[in-house]
């Protein structure tokens, strides 16, 4: 148990004079189980006298420094035994349904207790609805039974003589009121509401199935009941199982007291655990039911694919990649021994070059060497077509040229036979008009 911060009134030097008053409230409080309690020999000897010890842990300043600290303080009635200060409270607590900023939480006992009682009593009264109608009470008319003890006795065919026909006659009892029925299925309704739990979570209702409801659907319904109970054992998985293995980790480490021997980096250290004030390498991992984990197996998978068929993310999911996600995968399916499947990507042998993918590549080479080949002797051929059309263009040229070159010189030469002519032409007339023989001279030229 711990006690909150309060007053102290007087405090002692010596730790065994010290005397602890607090407020009237804790003195109420623990007035019933205070050093008073079983402490009385009551006629019993000392040796079998009962004592209550208690542990607490209470805010102090015994020095008057001005400072409370956190003192642990084991009180026998009202004698202390031990008074040591101490840097925390060793109690790991738990409530299923916390409340924001409050110590103490909630339960369903309190959320479904006045429910529960309202249909015990609903169910009580047709319980005894139901015997009081098997059973009913007699009215009988005075003087009509010759031995009353026979109507008392309420054995199976027993025989009741009486004077009167009319002598018994069942006392009319009220019909079962039809309400009752509704009302307890309202009471399971807000019980349902309240407490986030459906009865489907207890079992499939064989009315739950029908054509309008598909199986997903039912299954959703069941997921959706169990939701409260998961997150009730997470919390207490991880607020109270897993704070009481740090502490537990913490106890063992303070209070050892002998020296350890370690292989570390392949030599032997001798190590005090004393001195590993904070958690080294330790840690408590909690894992999910085993829906969850199937469930969680079936999500990585589907991301395996995904990474796997999608081309712009094959460059981005390597070997290191794939085996992290089928380890994750083990794991969620509850195979710890993962590396007895899986090869770790740094173990992996050098890839063996395959004979048939060699002849491939072979081939592949020998075709890519035939092309640049053709690819070379296309692009000589064109250099060669290209070097002959320019020749041939030259040679056009120089051809054209030459041509030009003749044509002028022969028309050259007929301008100068043409000229000559007209000289001789000239020399005739010239040699007519001198001489007196006018005879015609034939020229050679015509």
């Amino acid at each position: 148990m711990g006690y909150d911060e309060k007053k102290i009134e007087k405090i002692g030097t010596d730790h065994e004079d010290v005397e602890l008053e607090t407020d009237s409230e804790i003195l109420a409080r623990f007035e019933q189980i205070g050093g008073d309690r079983k402490n009385h020999a009551h006629g019993y000897i000392d040796q079998v006298r009962t004592i209550m010890v208690y542990e607490a842990y209470i805010n102090l300043d015994p020095d008057a420094t001005g400072t409370a600290s956190l003192y642990k303080v084991v009180k026998a009635g009202n004698q202390i035994l031990e008074m040591e200060k101490v840097d925390r409270r060793p109690f790991i607590t738990f409530t299923p349904l916390p409340t924001p900023h409050s110590f103490y939480g909630a339960n369903f006992a309190a959320k479904l207790m006045d429910a529960q009682n309202s249909k015990t009593v609903l169910t009580r009264s047709i319980l005894d609805h139901a015997v009081i109608t098997n059973n009913p009470r007699y009215m009988v008319t005075k003087g009509s039974l010759t031995n009353p003890r026979e109507l008392i006795s309420n054995r199976q065919g027993g025989l009741i003589n009486v004077t009167r026909p009319d002598a018994i006659t069942p006392m009319p009892q009220a019909p079962l009121n039809p309400f009752i029925f509704q009302t307890i299925n309202l009471l399971d309704e807000d019980k349902e509401d309240t407490s986030s739990i459906s009865s489907l979570s207890t079992g499939l209702n064989k009315d739950a199935i029908s054509k309008q409801n598909s199986s997903a659907m039912v299954e959703q319904l069941v997921t959706m009941s169990q939701q409260r109970m998961k997150i009730i054992a997470r919390n207490f998985a991880n607020q109270f199982v897993k704070p009481l293995y740090h502490e537990i980790y913490r106890l063992i480490v303070e209070n050892e007291q002998y020296e350890k021997v370690v292989d570390i980096a392949g030599g032997f250290v001798q190590i005090n655990p004393q001195s590993w004030k904070e958690k080294r390498d330790v840690s408590v991992e909690l894992t999910l039911g085993y829906n969850d984990q199937e469930r969680e197996a079936q999500k990585y998978l589907a991301l395996h694919s995904l990474m796997t068929q999608d081309p712009a993310l094959q460059p981005l999911y390597g070997t290191e990649q794939k085996y992290n996600m089928m380890k994750k995968v083990l794991e969620q399916q509850g195979i710890l021994n993962v590396d007895e499947y899986l090869m770790r990507p740094d173990q992996l042998p050098p890839p063996q070059p395959d004979p048939a993918q060699e002849m491939q590549q072979q081939m592949a080479m020998k075709q890519m060497e035939l092309q640049e080949r053709q690819t070379a002797v296309a692009e000589m051929k064109a250099q060669t077509d290209a070097q002959m059309a320019s020749a041939k263009i030259e040679l056009d040229a120089a051809k054209s040229q030459s041509q030009f070159a003749l044509q002028s010189d022969q028309q050259d030469l007929r301008e100068q036979e043409f000229g000559h002519k007209v000289k001789i032409d000239e020399g005739e007339l010239e040699l007519l008009k001198t001489t007196e023989d006018r005879r015609g001279i034939v020229s050679p030229t015509g």
